[in-house]
């Protein structure tokens, strides 16, 4: 009889294991990809690519399951497109989470560590932002307009977009960052 119920035990324990493992694989795959919740961010927290990082900082539950999102994405089925929109908006979101956590600062540049100290869990690896950049997005995606779409949240730096980066929409986005940043004079001068 123990040996029945011990089995009985072990197989429930079992199908208990699976399922989590199952759910936890589902929430995975379904990411976002339309961005919605960090479309309501960028909505409420950023005008003319300034972000209102108080305001963020005392409403980050959105910030926070973005950043959820982001560590468990599967993007083993996702086109190119798909891919370098994530790392994109990945990239900006952990910046924002970078600053709110930091908050209140002056500049980024204050925040020890903040582009290859720290690191994130993005689509199941633990990266930094320095290998965002320069490990996935300037490596694997031939994309020099990527630049204009990631931000370091300098003054220096192109502005935060209002909206998120999404695959069916990112050759006109990108086209739009690279042009509104180089006729921006508060960025570029021609001085004859």
């Amino acid at each position: 009889m123990r040996t029945v119920l011990g089995n009985l035990v072990l197989i429930v324990f079992l199908i208990g294991c699976t399922t989590a493992e199952t759910q936890d694989k589902s929430l995975s795959n379904n990411f976002d990809h339309t961005y919605a919740e960090y479309a309501i961010l960028l909505k409420a927290y950023v005008a003319d690519g300034l972000v209102d990082y108080d305001g963020l900082k005392s409403d980050r539950k959105i910030l926070d399951r973005l950043i959820d999102q982001i560590g468990s994405a599967d993007l083993s089925d996702r086109s190119e497109k798909d891919k370098l929109a994530f790392y994109i908006n990945a990239y900006n979101i952990i910046t924002l989470v970078s600053i709110v956590d930091a908050y209140p600062v002056k500049s980024i540049m204050d925040i020890d560590g903040v582009w290859d100290k720290k690191s994130w869990h993005v689509a199941g690896r633990k990266l930094s932002l320095n290998q965002i950049e320069h490990e996935i997005l300037r490596v694997e995606f031939s994309e020099p307009r990527l630049h204009f779409a990631i931000v370091c949240a300098s003054i220096g730096c192109p502005p935060l977009a209002g909206t998120p980066y999404i695959a069916d929409a990112l050759d006109k986005q990108l086209n739009d960052a690279s042009a509104n940043f180089a006729l921006n004079t508060d960025y570029n001068r021609l001085d004859p």
